[in-house]
């Protein structure tokens, strides 16, 4: 099965969810770049983008440096600092690029911002699988 099969139903990207976000991911200057509108259903308190899906969003992001360069991995953690907050209405852009490699694992950084405003950053530790062995032990 194809990295996109494994993926279809992905609420950020995954074509085939009916409730998902659609969002495309593109490879900028060896990092790894998506877009997104803030808007309502995305908030916690009014007005404010919820911090799980701002985390979702870099999970998705970094994900997608690492999937680039042709591996298949999986989040095994994610450390999120919250610096400013995303408002419903902003215009958000979330970047991720690979920071270091040692064996099969990989360690990504990304970074939320809003114009010149960082509002959250993040540091991951992601996984190389065989997908195929993988879900066949679950």
């Amino acid at each position: 099965m194809s990295e996109k099969e494994y993926a279809e139903n992905c609420f950020v990207c995954g074509e085939k969810n009916p409730i998902g976000l659609h969002l495309k991911t593109i490879n900028v200057n060896e990092k790894s770049h998506m877009e997104l509108d803030v808007h309502e259903n995305l908030s916690g308190f009014d007005g404010l983008m919820h911090g799980g899906f701002i985390c979702m969003l870099l999970d998705e992001v970094m994900f997608h440096a690492v999937e680039s360069s042709g591996e298949t991995t999986l989040t095994l953690s994610i450390n999120t600092n919250f610096i400013n907050p995303a408002l419903v209405g902003h215009h958000l852009v979330v970047e991720a690029w690979i920071a270091n490699r040692q064996g099969r694992k990989i360690y990504v950084e990304g970074k939320v911002t809003d114009g010149d405003k960082v509002v959250a950053d993040a540091k991951g530790l992601y996984l190389t699988v065989d997908m195929d062995s993988f879900l066949e032990t679950i």
